[in-house]
This record gives structure tokens, sequence and C-alpha cells, in this order.
């Protein structure tokens, strides 16, 4: 009977802590139902998505995002919150201050990408991402490439407007056929000889000289190499293209492309400085149905420290035909002092014995104290005092000279 007694006891135990754990786990349930709510971090992508789901008001759930297939939209400030969106195939994102992409890393859907002008330099939270076949990342501040290497399904990739120097990993993307690696810092472009799907390659604005890279890439049908120290069109002449474009080069000589006969556009002809034979040859070329198109296509300026290109943080550009450069970095180089008056919004800077003010939104400049007029006011932009540096250096002492066919800008010490 005791036993009996006990056993009941023990039964009715069980009985209890299974009502108590039944209990618990429902209540546990219910926590992760108020915890299943998605909480985007920037409020325009939360209004990009709901305009997408079409549901303006209520919580937005994981079952709401990863209905969601396309996202588009502009001034996106994070991305935080996306990574909800499990069955995502497009996202175009421009125009914004997005700069982390970890919320893409377990996207496995997307197969359309698009970032332009946003504050991107990490792209190692791309990786994983192998059904991608379109990304655009033009207008970022990426500088390594290496990351899109495994992104072996990428057909078109843009990485126009960036800080790359080495493309060689890109070699690995054997199935692109369009590739855009304009304005950037790209001296040397061999390494991508696997690369024998590619039809369209743009390297306008970079820093390269010799052509023999692309002479094995068969497929190319287009090929830009404006805004380049370019000088003999030889290593491609056995290429089939369709257009090429030559702009702002050093090419005098056509002849390489006399014996091509797919050849139908030739822009920019009109920058160059053509010897007798290669105006005939542009006139031939017109004669029998062919284009030449006048071309000078503008890329960002670029400055040189005793023959050294500067990477600034953020890009120079050219202002009322001056060239604008962030001023920190700048100083930094010349190793000048400098003080910020955010009352005036003046900077004072001193080197060698003299001292320049130059105050925001103003042409004018104090040099030793003598007032001078400029013909670009400084400005701040993205919390970047942005001023013309022509004035700065040459009141300095420093020496400039100036390449107008590539918007060069070369500064050297006395």
């Amino acid at each position: 009977m005791v036993c009996s007694g006990k056993s009941r006891f023990v039964r009715l135990a069980k009985v209890l802590m299974i009502v108590c754990l039944c209990f618990l786990f429902a209540a546990e349930t219910e926590i992760h139902a108020e915890k299943s709510g998605v909480q985007l971090e920037s409020a325009s992508l939360e209004r990009i998505v709901r305009m997408a789901l079409q549901k303006p008001e209520g919580e937005l759930t994981r079952e709401d995002m990863a209905s969601l297939r396309s996202v588009a939209g502009y001034r996106v400030t994070s991305l935080k919150g996306l990574e909800y969106a499990v069955n995502l195939r497009e996202l175009r994102i421009m125009n914004g201050d997005v700069s982390d992409l970890s919320p893409l890393s377990g996207l496995r859907q997307l197969q359309n990408i698009s970032l332009y002008d946003n504050k991107i330099s990490d792209l190692s939270p791309l990786r994983e991402l192998n059904q991608v076949a379109h990304l655009d990342l033009s207008m970022n501040k990426i500088t390594d490439v290496t990351s899109l290497q495994s992104m072996t399904t990428l057909k078109t990739l843009d990485l126009s407007v960036n800080f790359v120097a080495d493309p060689k990993p890109l070699n690995a993307l054997t199935k692109l056929v369009s590739l855009d690696l304009s304005d950037n810092f790209i001296a040397d472009f061999s390494g991508l000889q696997d690369m024998t799907e590619l039809e369209y390659l743009n390297a306008d604005g970079n820093l390269f000289t010799d052509l023999s890279p692309f002479g094995h890439l068969d497929a190319l049908l287009t090929l830009n190499v404006t805004n380049n120290k370019v000088k003999d069109l030889t290593p491609v002449q056995q290429l089939k293209f369709l257009s090429v474009e030559i702009s702002n080069t050093d090419i005098t000589d056509l002849s390489p492309l006399e014996t091509m006969s797919t050849l139908k556009v030739i822009y920019g002809a009109n920058t160059l400085l053509l010897n007798e034979r290669s105006k005939q040859f542009i006139e031939k070329f017109k004669a029998v149905g062919n284009s030449v198109y006048p071309d000078n296509p503008y890329t960002s300026p670029k400055v040189f420290i005793n023959q050294e290109v500067q990477m600034f943080p953020v890009r120079p550009i050219q202002n009322k035909g001056r060239v604008m450069v962030p001023l920190r970095a700048l100083l930094e180089w010349i190793g000048a002092e400098f003080i910020w008056d955010g009352k005036t919004r003046q900077v004072a800077m001193s080197y060698k014995g003299s001292e320049i003010i130059l105050t925001i939104d103003s042409n004018e400049m104090l040099v030793n104290g003598k007032k001078q007029k400029m013909d670009a006011k400084p400005y701040i932009e993205d919390g970047y005092t942005m001023v013309p540096i022509r004035f700065v250096v040459e009141s300095f002492g420093f020496n400039l000279e100036w390449d107008g066919k590539r918007r060069w800008v070369m500064l050297s010490v006395n």
C-alpha cells in the first residue's frame, strides 16, 4: 500500500511537471510571436518595403518579409532588417548612405543587385551569394574586390567610380559579359586572361598605358580606353570590335584599326592629334557607312603628388573649372597646420611662415593678411571641406601642372 501511494504521488508529480512545462512552452511561444515583428532600421527602407507589400500600416512580420521578391528605392541609410527577405530576387537601393552589407549575406535567392551611389567598402557579405547575375556597385568606396571572386554566376558587373587599383581577383568571373571599371585607379589590367566571354569592357579614366592585357579577350566587341595615357592600338588589332572609344588618349595612329573588318563605330577621334594616314582612314571609314562620333566624356580629376596618385577619402571634382579636393587630406600631405573655427566657419592654415584663411561659401581668402579673390568657393559636403586645390598649394609655394586632357593635377615641391 505504501508503495502504491508512493507511485501515485510520483505519477502526480510527473503530471504536474508536464503541465508546468506546457505553460512554459506556451509562454515561450507567445514571446517568440511578439518578437517575430521585423524592425527596419532605415525609415526610408521601411517606406519602400511597405509600398512593395502594399501594407501602409501594422506590424511587419517575418512572413511579410519572406514574401518580398523585389525592393527598389532611394536614400536608404541601412539595410538592417532586410535579412528576413529570404526570397528576395532583386534589390535596387541607390543614392543612399548604405555601408554595411551584412544583412544581405544570407539572401541566397538574389539575382540582381544595384547599390549605386552609397558608401560601401566591404564586399565580404556578398561572398556566398551564388545566384547573382547582375551587380552594380558603382560610385562607392571600394578598394578591394577579392570578395567578388566567388560570385562566379555574374554576367554583368559595374564597379565604376570607386578606388580599385587591382582588378586581378575578377579573373575568376569567367561568365562575365560586361565589365565596367571606369574611373578607378588601375595602372595594370594584366591577369584577366580567363574572361573569355567578355564582350564589353569600360576602362575609361584609369592609369594604364598598355593595351596588351586586352589582346587575349577574343570575345570583346566594345572597348573604352578613354582618358588614359594610351598611345598604341597594335595590341588589340586582331580583335573583332564593333566599337572602340579612344577620347583623350595619346593615340596618333589608327592604322591598327584598318584591318578590323567588324568595326562600325569610333568614338572620340575628334580629341586626338591624328597623323595624315589616320585622318584619311577616318574619311574612308565614314564613306562606307560607318560612324565616327565626337566624344569628350567626364571622369573625376586625379591628383598626383610627386608623381604618386592620391586616393582622397572623397573624390576630387571639377567645379567651375577648378578642381576641388578635401582640405584635411591635402593639408596632411603638405604638412601644414590648420585650425577650424566653427563660429566663423573659417579655416586658418599655416606652412613655413605663410598663412591662409579660407571662409566656407566665400570666394575671398586671406594670404599673409592680404585679401585675394577665388573663382570657386570652399564648401562642405558629407562632412568634408572641399577647397580649390590650385589656390591653396600655389599660395604655399608648390608647383602645379594641369593635364587638361585627362583632368589630372600634378603637384611637386619647389
